[in-house]
């Protein structure tokens, strides 16, 4: 296993799907989990204005939308945020309701991701 020779303050996955998350994972350069983990189809140059703006809108409820049954696995709803066009593939579940049931718990769950991260740049 590649191991690096070294050390960063932080690295965030900012790839276009989970598989970067995975791979900085296995090379032991990520061992908590940050905002763009687990999503897919905004492009770089969105995360960065995403980042500039301080996580702005990026999981507002207003904002999700579901879109279907993710056909890679039917227990996962494929959900869209609206004003980001991130994807949220991973988070919200078939068979634990509706988006809004599901919301306030996965909101916790993205504050102290994104907290994680705003909390590291402030001390910039």
């Amino acid at each position: 296993m590649f191991r690096p020779k070294r050390e960063y303050d932080l690295i965030l996955s900012c790839g276009q799907a989970c598989n970067c998350s995975s791979a900085l994972r296995s090379c032991g350069l990520q061992n908590r989990s940050y905002p763009f983990d687990w999503q897919f189809k905004a492009d770089f140059a969105t995360k960065v204005e995403i980042l500039k703006n301080r996580f702005e809108r990026y999981f507002e409820l207003k904002d999700l939308e579901f879109v279907k049954i993710d056909s890679s696995n039917d227990k996962n709803m494929l959900v869209k945020n609206n004003y980001t066009n991130i994807f949220f593939n991973h988070d919200f579940f078939v068979d634990k309701g509706s988006i809004e049931t599901q919301y306030p718990t996965l909101r916790e769950k993205y504050n102290r991701r994104i907290n994680r991260v705003l909390e590291f740049l402030d001390k910039k």
